[in-house]
């Protein structure tokens, strides 16, 4: 019986733990939803304390975005109940695939789930059970989070509260749990992160990254492997998707960057589709990329390889390997890259230094460990950061120089073979030409024992930068004669090709007089063809009011620039009077700059911001 205040009505529904009745407030006089424990845990100890968190935490958040709950209680013969806003809608997990929002909808509903995990942890609050089945779109296409029966409070690190994160077990949906909630061990709300990844991925595209036939093999693959990717994702949206999903907590973007990014594509969803940003469409490069595809393959069953892609600046080399880096996590695979730098004095081992960086923030931090074994202290001397991450890596031993880097070069060696166990390797050497002589002896290492090792290394490099006896080229003929490489030479656009590129840079079919003009100017060299597209876009000579391609194209009224550097230089005119000065430090400091140093060289905030948003924008903008 309950109290005279509330009549139930009917049953919405029943989980694991509770059952939900619909019920009017006769004092109020509206429509409530009340949610019990099962009868047979009434007399459940830890069952109640979830139910009275579950109300704690939702009567503590008030957002349009988090359902509210309007009181506690018992009913006469002592059962336990909430009362909650009643929503008519339907869940997101409840949703028939048939009935897969549109992607501006889907961003939208990411975005409100986004601000309600905001408020949450605003107030120190781990919800610890997002998922499909807890959240709720309503009649009028809103959502609200539900569910904080498992939710705890946290408080930050520097509170001065001896508890700086919360603990108590393991608990959740383990299709959705965090890595790190499901080794039991402490978490924050960046473990509510990883699970809105999931979340975002599956509104997006009905796909989960991770999982599996059973529980036991999708938690085995959160913890392990790469998510695996969607064609339907949206290739501006991947990178956040992925940061999300990182299997270390630290490698998670904070949630005001996520509803920053969700808020910018669902005000401007012109982002997202209409023309391509220079440099994400891809085209021509078919058998190419097939070719890489068969090596990528092989690494199934155990067979590994190294191909290096050659060609002249500006052809198209990174834009592939970006192909088969995309096919490699949709596969579940690991995906490294690495870059050489035109540097005079350059760092040694850059690039590798730079790839197993990144495994130290995607790999979890025991599988890590367990791959580094005993050679952690020689792989620390190039990858410092590992020294932070465990303290129980010894000092390394003094050898002879020779020895000294043959023991280096071994214990790297073993590292990424054991690292290669849990997921096949793809690994990204981008602009080879410029790579100092100790990065690529340690690439000769490698590739002498990665036949029969689940390890694809991809290099770039220019052939037009190939000069008898630089440490590259005497490298890359040793390889030759060895046969152990596969070599692929991307040569420059068909006129075919240069129509199917910029009717999708377009958005449309690209007006044949136009395909021409650009085709005879650029010779078929996709990077001055995007920068000739984005130039004469950018003077307003292609696209009339309506965004479409002007139908009448006279060669005298393109004016295309003779030249790649004329081009750019003609762009560069347009930007702001500050930006150049920035470019000119950024051209100095190189390519491996960061926005904080180029930002004390230059003072400027206001103009970084600017590039990066010119940067971000289309050839359309």
């Amino acid at each position: 019986m309950l109290s005279v205040r509330h009549r139930i009505l009917e049953p919405i529904g029943k989980g694991g733990m509770g059952e939900v009745f619909l019920a009017e407030d006769s004092e109020l006089e509206r429509k409530v939803a009340l949610k019990f424990l099962r009868e047979a845990l009434q007399n459940d100890a830890t069952a109640l304390a979830r139910l009275q968190r579950e109300a704690k935490a939702a009567a503590a958040l008030d957002h349009p975005f988090i359902c509210n709950v309007y009181d506690t209680g018992e009913t006469e013969d002592g059962r336990a109940f909430i009362a909650m806003e009643y929503l008519e809608g339907e869940t997101l997990a409840s949703r028939p695939e048939r009935e897969r929002p549109s992607l501006i909808d889907a961003l939208r509903i990411g975005l409100e789930v986004a601000e309600a995990l905001e408020k949450a942890h605003e107030r120190r609050i781990v919800h610890r059970d997002l998922k499909p089945a807890n959240v709720m779109v309503g009649r009028d296409g809103h959502v609200k989070v539900m569910d904080f029966g498992l939710a705890r409070e946290f408080r930050a690190e520097g509170s001065g509260s001896e508890a700086q994160t919360l603990s108590g077990g393991v608990a959740g949906t383990p299709g959705y749990m965090s890595p790190e909630q499901l080794r039991g061990e402490a978490i924050d709300g960046r473990s509510d992160l990883f699970a809105f990844g999931i979340v975002l991925q599956e509104i997006l595209t009905g796909t989960h990254p991770f999982r599996k036939d059973t529980g036991a093999e999708t938690m085995a693959a959160i913890l392990k492997e790469s998510p695996r990717g969607s064609e339907e994702l949206p290739a501006v949206i991947q990178p956040l998707v992925d940061e999300l999903l990182s299997k270390n907590a630290e490698g998670r973007p904070s949630l005001e960057h996520v509803r920053t990014e969700l808020r910018r594509f669902v005000e401007r969803p012109e982002l997202l589709e209409a023309r391509a940003t220079p440099g994400r469409v891809f085209v021509g490069r078919e058998s190419e990329l097939a070719e890489l595809r068969q090596l990528a393959e092989g690494l199934r069953s155990g067979k590994g390889s190294l191909a290096l892609v050659g060609g002249e600046p500006g052809v198209g080399k990174t834009r592939l390997c970006e192909e088969i880096l995309a096919f490699a996590r949709h596969e579940g695979f690991l995906a490294l890259e690495g870059h050489c730098y035109e540097i005079e004095g350059a760092q040694p081992y850059l690039p590798w230094i730079e790839s197993l960086e990144q495994v130290c923030r995607v790999v979890p931090s025991d599988q890590l460990r367990e791959a580094l074994g005993e050679e952690a202290s020689e792989v620390a001397k190039i990858v410092p950061e590992l020294r932070r991450m465990y303290t129980d890596i010894p000092q390394p031993i003094v050898l002879p120089p020779e020895q000294q880097r043959r023991y280096l070069f071994n214990s790297i060696q073993n590292f990424v073979v054991r690292l290669s166990e849990a997921a096949p390797l793809v690994w990204l050497l981008d602009d080879l030409h410029w790579a100092d002589e100790s990065s690529l002896l340690l690439l000769q290492h490698l590739v002498a024992h990665i036949a029969t090792v689940p390890i694809l290394i991809v290099g770039t490099y220019r052939d037009v930068e190939l000069e008898v006896g630089k440490p590259f080229e005497k490298m890359l003929s040793q390889l030759v004669r060895q046969r152990l490489c596969e070599r692929i030479a991307l040569k420059r656009l068909s006129e075919d090709a240069v129509s199917e590129l910029l009717s999708a840079l377009g958005g449309a079919p690209a007006p044949a007089s136009l395909v021409r003009i650009i085709y005879d100017e650029t010779e078929g060299n996709p990077f001055f063809i995007e920068e000739v597209f984005a130039h004469l876009s950018e003077e307003g000579k292609l696209f009339n009011a309506e965004g479409k391609w002007r139908s009448e194209l006279k060669v005298s009224e393109l004016d295309v620039p003779e030249g790649v550097k004329l081009v750019i230089g003609r762009r560069l005119e347009r930007l702001s009077e500050a930006t150049p000065k920035i470019m000119r430090a950024a051209a100095v400091i190189g390519r491996c700059s960061t926005s904080s140093f180029s930002k004390a060289c230059v003072g400027s905030t206001r103009t970084m911001c600017s590039m990066r948003s010119r940067k971000r924008k289309g050839p359309s903008s």
